[in-house]
């Protein structure tokens, strides 16, 4: 009896042991590039909404990092996502424009998000990508600056990519549409316009800020992680203001005035939820806009001072329902070299340096 007893004692100890030496499985996954789930970036919101929905709904959840930001390492990523026994994965941003396809290729039973990637015409049908409107976040951004008694901006991008040049021309259009709207004289508006010569907090970046905050710009729109960094080091040294892009900047410095958001968080809740419903539409992609309630201005942490909450309610309100066409008539193609100058954007009570 007691060998009997050993026995089975030895047999329960290896199976809980074989059990402990398994890989966790997850049906939802939150595959990134680089960076990590509480980076305060893209990743960080986009696994807020994984893990609220999951929460929820009851389901396994799990996030993987690929080992560098190239294909094969995304796909690398992706495919060990899958082997833990992911049926829906989220990819983390535009890095993951060409996986993404790559991805819904290879795994044809899994679905797939991509944040902030737009897939061609024809794409297989478990593949999604999730755009959003920079042109319009901008343009909130633009407008509540020169509400709040600006007139000396800056807007200086870390990339000159799509959605970099869609920020910049919304933020132009929406100062020119306030100080328009109010009568401000002829190039009152004064918006410095630059794209970064190399990506990341250089010195060389973090100088051209320190340039332009001495020479009287009073807040600059910063794009880009790194960048925006730089830019609030000097915003900080100079005592100006910073308005942020992508995610809420307020935790980053009490220099940051507002940011630009999309909301990624949400965005991810409501496509797994049409997913599971069977009402999301594949080999497409969907844009969130001011409509969808897609991008915002971080109210809640906003330091701007004359540009209140009844002001940009009124504002959202208008441009979600494209009101004298104030969504419609937005330029939202870049040019090809993405300035200003080129881009078609008519001005008279700004004038843009570039």
């Amino acid at each position: 009896m007691k060998k009997l007893l050993a026995c089975l004692l030895c047999l329960l100890l290896g199976v809980s042991l074989l059990t402990a030496c398994q890989p966790k499985m997850a049906e939802i996954a939150l595959v990134m590039a680089e960076g990590t789930i509480d980076d305060g970036t893209i990743n960080q919101e986009a696994w807020a909404g994984i893990a609220k929905y999951c929460e929820e709904k009851g389901i396994s959840n799990q996030s993987f990092q690929a080992s560098e930001n190239t294909q094969t390492a995304r796909m690398d990523a992706v495919s060990l996502a899958v082997k833990r026994g992911a049926m829906l994965v989220v990819c983390s941003g535009a890095s993951f424009q060409d996986t993404l396809v790559q991805a819904a290729k290879e795994f044809p039973d899994v679905t797939f998000l991509g944040l902030d990637c737009s897939i061609p015409e024809g794409s297989p049908k478990n593949a999604v990508g999730v755009t959003f409107s920079e042109v319009q976040a901008g343009f909130l951004a633009g407008y509540a600056a020169v509400e709040n008694g600006w007139t000396k901006l800056g807007f200086f991008s870390e990339k000159k990519d799509s959605q970099s040049i869609l920020y910049g021309y919304g933020f132009v259009q929406g100062a020119q549409a306030y100080a328009k709207a109010k009568e401000m004289p002829a190039q009152s508006v004064e918006i410095r316009y630059a794209y970064a010569d190399k990506p990341g907090n250089t010195p060389e970046n973090q100088a051209v800020a320190k340039e332009w905050f001495q020479n009287g710009t009073e807040a600059i729109f910063a794009i880009g992680y790194e960048l925006t960094n730089g830019v609030i080091a000097a915003a900080e040294e100079f005592g100006k203001q910073v308005i942020g892009a992508d995610v809420n900047w307020s935790d980053a410095s009490q220099n940051v005035a507002i940011s630009a958001v999309k909301h990624y968080s949400q965005a991810v809740q409501d496509l797994i939820d049409l997913s599971y419903n069977e009402e999301l539409t594949g080999g497409s992609t969907v844009q969130r806009t001011a409509a969808e309630n897609g991008i915002a201005l971080t109210m809640d942490d906003s330091h701007l001072k004359n540009f209140t909450r009844k002001s940009y309610d009124n504002l959202v309100i208008a441009l979600a329902d494209d009101v004298s066409g104030m969504a419609a008539d937005l330029v939202n193609t870049p040019a090809e070299d993405g300035s200003i100058g080129a881009s078609g954007i008519v001005l008279s009570e700004v004038k843009v340096i570039e």
